[in-house]
């Protein structure tokens, strides 16, 4: 819990932050609005973690417009490379510096935007 505040805090001065307790909460905010242009997705959580997650908005024509990008702690590649199939766009370590996230925030609201036909 602690973890997501810093996170939002970090992201609030340039987007509008959602916090979801896990990957079926992702699922629902997005069944309600799927406006999103990113989502920060932790690898390991509970009810449904963030591989099972993200395969299912993967899943969903209607979400294509939207980039993944994992966040973890772990550094094995084995779970990286999982990340990476089930369709995140990027990976990102929870000591990755604010710049670092700053830079793919906005190279996936370019992508977004770009797969939306111009629309952010």
């Amino acid at each position: 819990v602690v973890l997501q505040k810093v996170t939002a805090r970090m992201f609030a001065d340039v987007a509008e932050v959602t916090i979801a307790k896990n990957g079926q909460e992702v699922l629902d905010v997005l069944a309600m609005d799927d406006s999103y242009v990113m989502i920060l997705m932790d690898l390991q959580m509970p009810v449904l973690d963030g591989i099972a997650a993200t395969k299912a908005i993967r899943a969903n024509p209607a979400w294509d417009h939207i980039s993944i990008v994992g966040f973890t702690a772990s550094t094995f590649s084995d779970e990286l490379q999982a990340g990476i199939s089930a369709g995140m766009f990027e990976l990102l370590s929870k000591q990755t510096p604010r710049a670092k996230m700053h830079k793919v925030l906005d190279e996936c609201i370019a992508r977004s935007k770009e797969r939306r036909g111009g629309i952010p």
